[in-house]
């Protein structure tokens, strides 16, 4: 056993490859450093130090910890409540998540300028590896090749570690001495704890078990959705090839861009627009200056990439998740402090997956399941209305909220000048309908410095084709309505002023982002805080789930984190108590940090993943949402 310097022990596992459907696979050994010793250790007796690192006082760092943690639970269940414990605790560090948070305090998480010792600086993109936090912090170049032992620990698999190659030994013995120097090296530099690392690293884990689990389709309705897909880009393409946009290459079709390009200054002209232009100012061709040109032609060629690429990454994805679990990549930073999912190198955004083909009904819970979603109400709303008491010490919006209106109809009442209580007794009317629909425009739109220009664009994510003087109208009954907004955006324009930039620390989750301008300080306030709130929900749901066998959804998984949702598989036969405590827990979560505005949140229970489903009571019982 390495003994401890400064309470703090690295660690590390070696396991066989990664393989698609498993996330976790079999641990082969693993290294242990306390900073200045190292020792690689065969998988048992690896095990064996781990749960005596648990029940000790010692704190565990590593980089991406959660891997190398959810290897070690799936070798050994017995460890996974006492991970969760020391989670809880906040004895886990893991040098990436602080790396992350350090990086986006001082606005590097992008990209960042390295100095070299002989006084060059050159500028990188970000990367949060192991090997480039050592060149960032030590000057040292862990550059490793093809040919390291990394993918290989499988052939080492029953050896004794003085049986192994030398390079296997130290390559894999580097690694925890390295994770421990550069998590001493961030801490000291951090000064003080790092703000929202305990809770960053717990969502970090629980994001990883949730890829690990993974979700599953039924290879009918996946066959369904195929056709559907590509008999829409066939008809497409063949419009398009009449029209002249596209033209054949190479046995297969290209957009003519220099034709899209004239077309889209003819569509912008004609309605009185600037012309949208890259940042090499050439044209826009991307997928929402299309959309936005008011001509088919245009609106057609972004469907066709649209579709494009959703047959050439999503289905393969969808069609192999009929055979084995699809493991999503969930990030648990970007700079808002919200999360993401996919990447380049792991496809696969279900936070933003294709809405066209009906994709999402392609994934269905397993046998004797049912998929649960529990969506805050409108949470970013409400944390914009707790963040005006907090500056302001008063809001138009968290009013409303708190006497249980719904902002948008009453917004919308405005907009037709009724009363509240008029529109609420003619909700289902068209013209209130309407109203309420219009009004979620500036309602989603104008809290994050959108102006009447950029909300006839934002309406088109509605279906909604605005006039730039509707748009003007819309703006000026919002701010007139929710009268705290104006205080807002003159509180925020005195901190990030005429195009400069400032650094954030929200008073209430104590997140930190440094380099951000007006439009991102306005949406910081309020998307910071549902994240963060949402973030903890996910936590504790989770550890509900894995933990707790005297809870409803005990043995109930997360499967999806879609920043205010929460979707997770539940035993039918507990589905309707297991569901209302995923709520209780998501409200309570969230209330730690919206103490004046309350969150409000309901569940849905589903046979397949929907959008919109909705609570259905049946004997007062939560019985599946269909879609009509």
């Amino acid at each position: 056993m390495v003994k401890s310097v400064n309470k703090f022990i690295a660690i590390d596992c070696e396991t066989f490859p990664i393989r698609s459907g498993l996330l976790v696979p079999r641990l082969v050994c693993g290294s242990i450093s306390d900073g200045t010793t190292k020792r690689l250790l065969k998988r048992e007796d690896w095990l064996k130090s781990l749960l005596e690192l648990i029940n000790s006082k010692v704190n565990i760092c590593g980089h991406h910890i959660c891997f190398d943690l959810a290897v070690a639970v799936n070798q050994d269940p017995r460890l996974l409540v006492p991970v969760f414990k020391i989670y809880e605790q906040g004895r886990v560090y893991d040098t990436m998540v602080n790396g992350k948070l350090i990086d986006i305090a001082e606005g590097n998480h992008d990209f960042c300028d390295y100095k070299a010792p002989d006084g060059t600086v050159r500028r990188l993109k970000t990367k949060h590896s192991l090997q480039q936090y050592v060149l960032r912090w030590f000057h040292n170049d862990l550059a490793k090749g093809k040919d390291t032992w990394r993918l290989r620990y499988g052939e080492l698999d029953g050896l004794d570690i003085e049986n192994y190659p030398s390079e296997a030994i130290r390559y894999a013995e580097d690694d925890a001495l390295w994770t421990h120097k550069v998590n001493a090296k961030q801490l000291e530099y951090a000064g003080v704890e790092i703000p929202t690392r305990i809770l960053q690293t717990q969502a970090s884990f629980v994001l990883h078990l949730m890829g690990v689990y993974g979700l599953r389709t039924n290879r009918n309705r996946v066959g369904v959705v195929r056709n559907k897909m590509l008999e829409e880009f066939q008809l497409l393409e063949r419009k398009l090839f009449e029209s002249g946009y596209l033209k054949p290459k190479g046995g297969k079709y290209a957009r003519d861009l220099k034709k899209i390009r004239n077309a889209v200054i003819e569509a912008y002209d004609a309605q009185g627009l600037p012309v949208p232009v890259t940042d090499k100012d050439n044209v826009s061709t991307d997928a929402e200056v299309l959309e936005s040109s008011n001509n088919e032609d245009l609106k057609n060629i972004a469907k066709y990439v649209s579709l494009q690429h959703d047959i050439g990454i999503f289905l393969p994805l969808l069609i192999a998740a009929s055979e084995i679990p699809f493991n999503p990549s969930w990030n648990v930073l970007v700079n808002s402090g919200r999360t993401s999912c996919g990447s380049d190198e792991a496809v696969g955004n279900l936070q933003n997956f294709p809405r066209g083909g009906d994709t999402r009904s392609c994934f269905e819970p397993r046998k004797g399941n049912y998929y649960c979603s529990v969506d805050y109400d409108v949470a970013e709303l409400r944390s914009l209305a707790e963040v005006s008491f907090l500056l302001f010490g008063h809001s138009v919006l968290g009013d409303e909220l708190n006497e249980g209106k719904d902002p948008h109809l009453a917004l919308g009442a405005d907009l037709i000048n009724i009363s509240y209580d008029e529109a609420v007794a003619r909700r289902k009317d068209k013209d209130v309908k309407e109203a309420r629909q219009f009004a979620k425009i500036p309602n989603f739109g104008a809290p994050g410095g959108l102006q009447p220009p950029s909300l006839v664009s934002y309406a088109k994510g509605y279906g909604i084709e605005l006039t730039l003087e509707r748009a003007k109208e819309l703006y000026s009954k919002w701010i007139n309505h929710y009268t705290e907004m104006r205080e807002f955006f003159a509180y925020n324009k005195s901190q990030a002023r005429f195009g400069q930039t400032t650094t954030h620390k929200h008073p209430i989750t104590e997140f930190v982002r440094g380099d951000i301008g007006y439009t991102q300080l306005c949406n910081q306030w309020f998307q910071n805080l549902t994240a963060i709130g949402a973030k903890l929900a996910l936590w504790n749901v989770s550890r509900t789930c894995y933990t707790d066998n005297k809870a409803s959804l005990f043995g109930s998984r997360p499967v999806l984190f879609l920043h205010d949702e929460i979707v997770t598989e539940i035993p039918k036969e507990r589905a309707h108590e297991a569901a209302y405590q995923q709520t209780e827990i998501m409200k309570d979560s969230m209330n730690v940090y919206t103490k004046r505005v309350p969150a409000s949140a309901s569940p849905a229970l589903m046979d397949r993943w929907y959008k919109g489903a909705e609570t259905v009571l049946k004997d007062e019982r939560l019985v599946i949402w269909e879609p009509k």
